[in-house]
This record gives structure tokens, C-alpha cells and sequence, in this order.
């Protein structure tokens, strides 16, 4: 697990996962020419841009559903798709 070292990623320690942490005050933002975080920081931004872009704020307790929303709009772009799954959704809503 590659993390800023936050205190809240103990999960780590916990379950004897190997951690390695890079602290972007310090400037260290690759270790070894492999372990970085800027993709998962990259994501972070591009979802959370989303939510507030499309979604104007979120309810907690949708996390997950507005998580998988965004993994399937990422994964796949083609316009048609991701409205026949919009359809497909609301078909199974109205039911």
C-alpha cells in the first residue's frame, strides 16, 4: 500500500500490509521508480469534481452507489452505452 502516511492508514499495520509512505511536504512524491500516489490522488480529484459538478453535494449514505456511478462512467465513455445504462436504471427504479 502506497499512502501520504496519513494516521488514519494504521489499517496497514493492522494487517501486516506492506507500506510505503511518501510525504509530498517533504518533496518525495516517487520511491524506487515505482510506488507513487498520484494516480489515486488523480482520481480522487476527477470524482470529487464530478459530485460537485453533477451531482451538487452527496448523501453518505449513497457513497458507494455514487462510487460505482463514476467507475462505469470512466470505464466506459461511448455516449450510447452509458445511456442505455441510464435507461436500464431508471426502468428497474420505476418497477
Amino acid at each position: 500500500m502506497c499512502t501520504d502516511g496519513h494516521v488514519s492508514y494504521k489499517v496497514a499495520l493492522d494487517n501486516s500490509i506492506e507500506h510505503r509512505v511518501l510525504r509530498a511536504d517533504l518533496k518525495q512524491y516517487v520511491k524506487q521508480k515505482k510506488y507513487h500516489i498520484q494516480h489515486v490522488n488523480s482520481m480522487h480529484s476527477h470524482m470529487k469534481n464530478w459530485i460537485d459538478e453533477q451531482l451538487l453535494g452527496f448523501a453518505s449514505k449513497y457513497l458507494q452507489n455514487y462510487i460505482n456511478w463514476f467507475h462505469v462512467k470512466e470505464k466506459f465513455t461511448e455516449p450510447e452505452f452509458i445511456e442505455s445504462i441510464i435507461k436500464l436504471s431508471v426502468a428497474i427504479l420505476i418497477q
